[in-house]
């Protein structure tokens, strides 16, 4: 069956208020921010059960959940995810806000932001995103190993900050090294420039003035700044497309697509 709705011109033009396209590209060039956008998509190095010998009578099970991609997959090393083409678009980002939940499990560090984009820029869940020119400060525990150089779990950022006592590049904020107990040193604090340096967004423990770095499989806590780094985990408006009518023509209607936003929650690992 069909519903066939009468249209007339009288209620498709009287009092008709059409969106300004031009404004909402000219908001996102004004302010949006410079954002690195990474598109994710499926990995094939998909495996089904029957490759482990397993096999459902009647069941294709395309979406196995147990071992279904290779752990030792040179490209996705096991997410089953692949980014691909990234590329600096801009973005105006809101509501960034985090929480920190303490209990049983430790400390867990929950922060949001929604992004809004041009929709030649559409992103799709499991996308990553990075702030290009925003720094946040990160806080973790990092096991010496035997290198000299160390990654943290993201790379730091040093910012050349304006103080009364001139200008200071800073990168690592405080790094206090425990004892081969496990407990805290007692002036335990190396300093960045003095004790160690940073080379390609790492600890360099053989830079500084006077290099001294924490025994081999001792922990240090380390605090720096850090790029925020974000993925795609919600839609707020899957489709957001509009109709629009040229003002000399008005009997004819042209779809257009508007700005999309999604919201993107911060990678921890």
């Amino acid at each position: 069956m069909q519903f066939p709705i009468a249209e007339t011109e009288k209620q498709k033009n009287k009092t008709r208020v059409d969106f300004r396209i031009d404004e909402f590209y000219k908001l996102i060039v004004q302010k949006g921010l410079h954002v690195t956008w990474s598109q994710s998509a499926h990995c094939p190095c998909h495996q089904d059960t029957r490759q482990y010998g397993l096999d459902l009578r009647d069941v294709v099970d395309i979406d196995a959940k147990s071992g279904e991609h290779r752990h030792n997959c040179p490209v996705c090393h096991g997410s089953g995810v692949i980014l691909h083409s990234p590329q600096s678009v801009r973005a105006i980002i809101t509501s960034s806000q985090g929480d920190v939940k303490i209990g049983g499990f430790g400390e867990v560090r929950d922060e949001m932001i929604n992004l809004t984009l041009l929709p030649e820029h559409l992103p799709s869940y499991g996308d990553h995103f990075e702030i290009e020119n925003s720094v946040l400060i990160w806080r973790e525990l990092k096991q010496k190993t035997a290198a000299n150089l160390e990654a943290l779990t993201h790379t730091i950022v040093e910012r050349t900050l304006g103080l009364e006592t001139g200008d200071t590049t800073v990168g690592v904020l405080y790094l206090h090294i425990a004892d081969i107990n496990g407990n805290a040193a007692l002036n335990g604090e190396r300093i960045q420039g003095i004790d160690f340096g940073i080379t390609d967004g790492k600890i360099d423990w053989t830079k500084g003035t006077a290099p001294n770095p924490p025994a081999t499989n001792t922990k240090y806590s380390v605090a720096y700044y850090t790029k925020p780094k974000y993925v795609v985990v919600e839609h707020p408006h899957t489709i957001r497309d509009t109709l629009l009518k040229n003002r000399t023509t008005l009997s004819v209607e042209t779809p257009q697509e508007l700005l999309v936003q999604a919201k993107a929650k911060l990678i921890l690992t």
